[in-house]
């Protein structure tokens, strides 16, 4: 998907949660060009939560992407999710598209320290899992070093642990974790 091509109209807001929620400060929206700087700018105030990002590199992982979600205006929060089948080098998603076939992989998902605890990423999942029609929601998240507060939060959620890799030769390990978002096609039969 090519920020060239992409509206900058707002979408609907995937609910408020009162005067804090995402609905408070601006619908649920694509990401536009206009937001390119600050995408580039929230993403590196959070590494090493996520990978950093140029120019450069956004623009090529946005051309990668099938879901791309914006909260704020200003920015306060983003997330980028892909299908299958790209050419995106990560190894992360390497591991996700060896072992499926359906799947969106949320490649990043940030939202600044200023609009955390408002509902704000919840939101942005939200977004994905009713605007995809894959059967598996994929990601990953450190296990070492641990990342207990977003292990529990996928948990809430529904994620489950898929699997465990180092995938990056620093001693890093992730664990892969998924929630089924529909059954697979042949697994309906007639009677």
């Amino acid at each position: 998907m090519s920020l060239a091509g992409m509206s900058t109209d707002s979408m609907n807001p995937q609910g408020s949660r009162g005067s804090d929620g995402p609905g408070a400060r601006g619908a649920l929206r694509q990401i536009c060009r206009e937001d390119l700087g600050a995408l580039i700018d929230l993403n590196n105030s959070e590494v090493p939560k996520v990978g950093p990002l140029t120019e450069d590199t956004a623009e090529q992982l946005i051309e990668f992407a099938a879901l791309l979600f914006a909260l704020g205006d200003p920015l306060e929060a983003f997330c980028v999710a892909l299908p299958p089948g790209t050419q995106y080098g990560s190894a992360n998603y390497r591991w996700v598209s060896e072992r499926y076939d359906s799947f969106i992989y949320l490649d990043r998902i940030c939202v600044a320290p200023s609009a955390q605890r408002r509902g704000y990423g919840r939101a942005l999942y939200e977004a994905i899992e009713q605007n995809s029609d894959s059967e598996w929601f994929l990601l990953e998240v450190n296990t070492r070093p641990e990342n207990p507060e977003s292990l529990a939060f996928h948990a809430a959620l529904g994620f489950v642990e898929l699997g465990r890799a180092e995938p990056y030769g620093d001693g890093t390990e992730v664990a892969y974790l998924g929630k089924r978002l529909r059954e697979p096609a042949d697994a309906f039969t007639e009677s």
